[in-house]
């Protein structure tokens, strides 16, 4: 008995802890119809207890995105290249980011992405993604799979790919670490780099509890056996 100890205590000062990126541990996702409505029963299942939703209300039909904060719940968007194709349209966010352009003109600049800012931190986000007035997600509008990147806190996690142009949908997903801001890039599939696509009913954790994976709570059972071992051999 006395030998494990030993051991179990030179393991454990030999092996230090070290800082990991965010990844995630499951995805949601369902099209039209059917499948998305399970994608969100299942989303919902797990989150809906402890979840908020923006539903990006309450702005004139037409505004532009631009840093705009919705009173809601607080979230903000924001284009880094603020365009007529960022805009509230009957309180559904309609977004285009791409990965193409000038890198003299700043209004056309070498990547365009969007950002949402959450007002508190959480381990999940989902929401509804769909067609939009002039594109699709996932599309180029001509049959060629095109699609986005998902960035937690400025980490690509995600490459978000839907090839049907009539697509709408549900997405969602939860990572091994907190985080509060979701950046949709283009991914460039297929050498097509412009997304427009639709986002609406965006939900998140409320602020009062972070779901965190199954496997955190096994660690910290496992960390705190080591310290009752090594406080019994102190004793």
């Amino acid at each position: 008995m006395t030998l494990r100890t030993i051991t179990l205590a030179a393991v454990a000062a030999a092996v230090p802890m070290a800082a990991s990126a965010i990844s995630v541990t499951q995805t949601f996702q369902g099209s039209t119809g059917a499948d998305a409505t399970a994608a969100r029963a299942a989303f919902n299942a797990a989150f809906g207890s402890v979840s908020q939703v923006e539903d990006f209300s309450g702005f004139a039909n037409g505004t532009l995105l631009d840093n705009t904060m919705f009173p809601t719940t607080g979230t903000q968007v924001s284009p880094n290249a603020p365009s007529a194709d960022n805009a509230i349209v009957e309180d559904v966010l309609f977004l285009s980011v791409d990965n193409t352009g000038s890198a003299t003109n700043p209004a056309n600049p070498l990547t365009q992405s969007v950002t949402i800012t959450l007002p508190n931190a959480t381990t999940f986000f989902g929401a509804d993604f769909g067609a939009s007035e002039d594109g699709f997600i996932g599309t180029n509008g001509i049959g060629n799979d095109s699609g986005l990147t998902i960035a937690l806190d400025g980490t690509v996690v995600e490459t978000f790919t839907l090839s049907d142009p009539g697509f709408t949908g549900f997405f969602g997903l939860q990572a091994d670490m907190a985080f509060t801001t979701i950046t949709f890039g283009s991914a460039a599939i297929g050498g097509f780099t412009d997304d427009d696509f639709a986002l609406d009913n965006l939900q998140f954790s409320d602020g009062a509890v972070i779901p965190v994976p199954a496997a955190l709570p096994l660690l910290a059972a496992g960390l705190g056996l080591m310290g009752w071992v090594g406080a019994r051999r102190r004793g």
